[in-house]
């Protein structure tokens, strides 16, 4: 006898899983490489499924009664515009089960442009844009509102995804970017300490070569050294290696490089030595 296998059908899919597969993959760029396309992907995804979202819940225009209206006009009347968006939040809490048209209306386009005109009316001269402060306020209210739909069917899944997914997707958005920005930081950092710490270390080195060249140089201050087709004394060559300036016969200042004296000062100890060693110069 043959049974039947009952399978438990496949989740639904809430429109989340592009967004979550974007962010996964913005996650799963290595430290170092190239992030911005992945991370703006990740942005834009997450954008698209919160403007959905956003639109399920609070539509541009909600038809409205005239008793409606009053309700809203009365109920707000003392409201602070410096905390307009959290107590019309707290309104519409309290309209969804006692007044559902106040909570509709609460949740149209026409109210939130209102709570927009509270934040830029309030917005400090010296802060953040009046732009950015009129999205922020409208995100606080939206969030406060579904939040409190969480679990009604009629406002699922929408509501979970704008007051949970979301947020959540952005936050690792932004952890995400961070990672990588700090990443980038540390690494410009450890190049410029590399590169100081390189040229500290050539700089010690030619400063060393120059007291050696000076010292050896200054040693035969009175021997004669044929160099750029004139001769000069050691002693004046001791000045060449720590950059004082030499006179040439002309009276011209000569610049020496450090190689030259360096080539200089081996062919003289290569003669000395030959000398030393019994050798005909």
């Amino acid at each position: 006898m043959t049974k039947l296998r009952i399978e438990e059908p496949d989740p639904l899919d809430t429109g989340t899983t592009a967004a979550q597969e974007a962010v996964l993959s913005f996650e799963a760029v290595v430290l170092g490489q190239p992030y911005a396309v992945d991370g703006d992907a990740a942005s834009e995804a997450v954008g698209s499924l919160k403007a959905a979202s956003t639109a399920a819940l609070f539509p541009a225009i909600v038809s409205a009664s005239a008793d409606t209206i009053a309700l809203y006009e009365f109920a707000t009347a003392t409201f602070s515009r410096q905390n307009f968006g959290a107590e019309l939040a707290g309104l519409h809490q309290q309209a969804l089960a006692g007044a559902p048209a106040l909570a509709k209306f609460l949740r149209s386009g026409l109210v939130t442009s209102r709570v927009k005109s509270a934040a830029a009316s309030t917005a400090p001269a010296s802060s953040t844009p009046i732009a950015v402060a009129e999205d922020e306020a409208v995100d606080r209210y939206r969030q406060a509102i579904a939040s409190q739909l969480v679990g009604i069917p009629e406002y699922e899944p929408a509501a979970s995804v704008l007051s949970v997914v979301v947020p959540a997707l952005e936050a690792r958005i932004a952890a995400c970017r961070v990672k990588h920005q700090q990443h980038v930081a540390g690494e410009l950092q450890r190049i410029e300490a590399e590169t100081r710490q390189a040229a500290e270390t050539i700089a010690a080195a030619e400063k060393q070569q120059r007291e050696e060249l000076a010292t050896f140089f200054m040693a035969k201050h009175g021997r004669g050294f044929a160099i750029h087709g004139e001769i000069f004394s050691g002693a004046a060559l001791s000045r060449a290696a720590k950059r004082i300036g030499v006179q040439d016969n002309d009276g011209y200042f000569v610049p020496f490089k450090l190689e030259e004296l360096q080539a200089l000062r081996v062919r003289e100890e290569a003669a000395d030595q030959a000398v030393a060693a019994g050798g005909v110069l």
